[in-house]
């Protein structure tokens, strides 16, 4: 990291220093799932626009004050990127998830309800009630007809499992839509679960963010009091740049917060 680096570091900067911004992103490149890196992209194209991928070199004139809360936003989205893909990684590992136990039967996840204990293909047929005898319908145009009664049901049986079938498609498509756009399936999360994304960042972390930032705008000459009213401009390249390198840096960190976590989590066991 270029610039005057504060002296009080922790744990998390301490790592991050270790690659150049440079290093960073190529690691990400090479280790990031694909959903996360179009999420990455599409943030900065929605920042910045497209026109700097297209040739056009245009500017960014900001404060520092406002450059400053947008790389410390920029790490906040890219931590809850993280926290966004440990969700959509857990929810593949649990999807059809079904442990074969002794008895010949299955249990999904660790227990499972008696009701549980089958799949609907593996579910013992019940075969439907027996009727007989006719129905009375009455047409839109008041017509009435007698049919028989287990013909028309078994019909209407074949028809409600078309609409089940199809609907459990739909619903796996959604699912494998949400889950290959990670933009969009957090943004299909309802408003509690969707804070709870970034409300596990530590204070250790958030600290590391500050001192991230700070030292970012002391090499650029916009520290101290200069923070809040000097101008900045950087051409839309750097930009990008910059932005990719922020939300790498929050996803890395949330990373770095988890491994922590459990490695106390094992020293107390």
């Amino acid at each position: 990291m270029d610039g005057e680096v504060p002296a009080e570091l922790n744990y998390y900067v301490d790592v991050v220093r270790r690659l150049s911004p440079g290093e960073t992103i190529a690691r990400f490149m090479q280790t990031a799932p694909q959903n996360v890196q179009a999420a990455v992209r599409n943030t900065i194209v929605g920042l910045l626009g497209s026109l700097h991928q297209r040739g056009f070199e245009t500017q960014a004139v900001t404060t520092g004050q406002n450059l400053a809360n947008l790389m410390f936003q920029l790490q906040l989205t890219g931590y809850m990127f993280r926290n966004a893909q440990y969700r959509v990684s857990l929810q593949k590992s649990l999807e059809g998830r079904i442990l074969p136990t002794p008895g010949g039967a299955a249990l999904k996840g660790d227990a499972a309800a008696p009701e549980d204990a089958y799949s609907d293909e593996e579910a013992p047929y019940v075969p439907p009630p027996k009727v007989s005898g006719t129905i009375r319908l009455t047409l839109e145009s008041g017509q009435e007809l007698e049919v028989d009664a287990e013909a028309y049901l078994g019909e209407l049986r074949a028809e409600v499992a078309g609409l089940q079938s199809k609907l459990s498609r739909l619903e796996g498509r959604r699912e494998e839509a949400l889950e290959a756009d990670l933009l969009l399936y957090i943004k299909a999360l309802p408003p509690p679960e969707l804070k709870r994304l970034t409300e596990t960042v530590s204070p250790e972390v958030l600290e590391a963010m500050r001192i991230m930032v700070n030292s970012i705008l002391a090499s650029m000459g916009l520290g101290g009091a200069a923070l809040s009213g000097a101008l900045t401009q950087q051409p839309s390249s750097a930009m990008a740049q910059l932005c990719m390198w922020q939300l790498v840096a929050g996803y890395n960190l949330r990373e770095l917060e988890q491994r922590e976590e459990m490695r106390k989590l094992f020293e107390k066991s």
